[in-house]
């Protein structure tokens, strides 16, 4: 498989205590990746030393992309965001067109649509509930269309029904082999649904990297696989 991004003997330390030590990890074009681990294990930590929203303390990272401007290759979800108080949706989206010299605008309306956001749009974005800021933060990472997907607990603060909606939708999206996806979750359906190798983090290291099929050979169930790994 052809390498997107390739992390060599990753390491961070805040105030001498260690959050990763020698991470080593290849995410090829095309693949969905599950990223597993108990809450404080680092997962946060390695997606934005990934995004370059920090830098290791020690260690490489490469990039394949095709545009040398790589950051507009990812698309970043996280579970908050916090913008100026005063921002509408529409403020954020102009915002974000501005950044993104790709996006186009049939992709925000096929987005603001699925998504179910036509009728906030003129809501400040700190109104929103926690639902509905989840599903900005997705529209915003799916914008202008990555190669590399990063999803930080994609349904969390979501209802049963709207996460199955949203899951069946992102579904739809990484079907296409050119979308790379990394996702953070706790959630067995998401991991299920969107991903085909697993990635577990624990005591500072990746302790377990394997396709799903394989573990569901050992494992009745991923649940089992999780509640004796992690």
């Amino acid at each position: 498989m052809e390498a997107l991004i390739r992390l060599k003997n990753i390491s961070k330390s805040y105030n001498n205590k260690k959050v990763l030590t020698n991470i080593n990890l290849t995410i090829n074009k095309g693949e969905k990746i599950a990223l597993l681990g108990a809450n404080g294990q680092g997962k946060t930590t390695l997606i934005e030393i990934i995004t370059q929203i920090q830098l290791p303390t020690s260690g490489t990272i490469d990039y394949f992309f095709d545009n040398k401007q790589f950051k507009q290759e990812i698309g970043l979800q996280f579970q908050e965001n916090n913008w100026p108080a005063n921002l509408t949706i529409n403020d954020i989206l102009s915002f974000y067109k501005k950044i993104y010299s790709k996006v186009q605008r049939e992709r925000i309306q096929y987005l603001i649509k699925n998504l179910d956001l036509s009728s906030l749009l003129k809501y400040k974005a700190q109104k929103l509930s926690p639902g509905q800021k989840q599903r900005l933060n997705l529209l915003l990472a799916l914008i202008h269309n990555p190669k590399l997907l990063i999803l930080d607990e994609l349904t969390s603060s979501l209802d049963l029904h709207l996460q199955k909606n949203i899951i069946a939708y992102m579904n739809e999206i990484v079907k296409n082999q050119e979308q790379t996806l990394l996702l953070v979750s706790h959630n067995l359906l998401e991991i299920e649904t969107l991903c085909s190798r697993i990635i577990v983090i624990k005591d500072e290291k990746i302790i377990f990297d394997d396709k799903k099929t394989n573990i569901l050979k050992q494992y009745n169930n991923l649940n089992s696989f999780i509640e004796d790994i992690i």
